[in-house]
């Protein structure tokens, strides 16, 4: 039934067939009041739409608040419920143990210092201290680096990369050196009460001064020294207890009882490559300008 030929006081009432028999001067127009059906709609008609009480909205609103509120609570804690379980790790700890053997990184050892470094620290990663351990790859290179500091004891480790001692005993050498050597901390440089430094066996032809003049039986071996003059050596150590045990003997002499002792137990081994190699090089004096 169109609503336009209705009256507007039927627009909100269910139409019925009474409704809709129009006035008996309009005969023509009982044709068009046969109610529509639409589905299971009664007498064709739509029921009226009505309004939802004020108090029914107010509790819908309040409730959809609620969980809003609720959802962003939860949110959160379900972030941290996915948060990795992974303990932190500082940066330093990790690339001072990665670095403690030159350029090889342990494979199979777990230093302690590694667990440690896993407990988060109070002060920042640049107040760590970080050991300076220089790489040398020739013997005049060894040479001078021993002449720069004769009042100082020098740690020197003969490693090889693809060697496994080396590498374990890289680990112990990297704290030796923290403990008692040079290095960086809060971006300044400090001096130990040693000096560390490390020699690298490359290859058979390259390296052949470490075996020849140096007269190395082995590797890893580890080197102690007081100028040119040696005082302790440890062929195929696997850590550093005994050089510890040797330093702490020697630390109380003064720099003149240190020269004296070296003078007394040096083998002379490095003080004759000196000689050798200074026969070796050029003589620039002689030569004609």
């Amino acid at each position: 039934v169109h609503r336009a030929h209705l009256p507007p006081w039927s627009y909100f009432r269910p139409l019925s067939v009474k409704n809709c028999v129009p006035k008996p001067s309009v005969p023509h127009l009982l044709k068009n009041c046969v109610p529509k059906t639409r589905g299971n709609e009664l007498d064709g008609v739509r029921p009226p739409l009505t309004t939802p009480p004020l108090s029914l909205c107010l509790i819908s609103l309040a409730t959809m608040s609620t969980f809003r509120r609720l959802l962003l609570l939860a949110c959160p804690l379900l972030a941290l419920s996915f948060r990795p379980t992974t303990p932190f790790i500082a940066r330093t700890s990790l690339l001072r143990y990665h670095t403690d053997d030159g350029d090889v990184s342990p494979s199979k050892t777990t230093p302690p210092s590694l667990k440690k470094s896993t407990e988060m620290s109070l002060f920042p990663a640049s107040f760590e201290r970080v050991p300076t351990v220089p790489t040398l790859h020739d013997f005049d290179e060894l040479s001078r680096f021993l002449e720069e500091d004769e009042d100082r004891l020098t740690a020197i480790k003969f490693y090889a990369p693809w060697c496994k001692t080396c590498q374990r005993l890289g680990i112990h050498f990297g704290r030796l050196a923290r403990d008692w050597g040079d290095g960086v901390q809060n971006r300044r440089a400090f001096s130990g009460r040693i000096r560390c430094v490390a020699v690298e066996y490359r290859t058979k032809d390259a390296s052949r001064w470490i075996t020849e003049d140096l007269q190395i039986p082995a590797i890893p071996t580890l080197q102690l020294y007081t100028g040119h003059a040696k005082v302790w050596q440890g062929v195929g150590a696997k850590d550093t207890r005994k050089l510890q045990q040797e330093l702490r003997r020697l630390e109380g002499m003064s720099p003149e009882e240190m020269r004296r002792h070296g003078e007394e137990v040096d083998d002379g081994v490095l003080a004759q490559a000196v000689e050798d190699h200074m026969f070796l090089a050029p003589d620039f004096l002689n030569e004609e300008w």
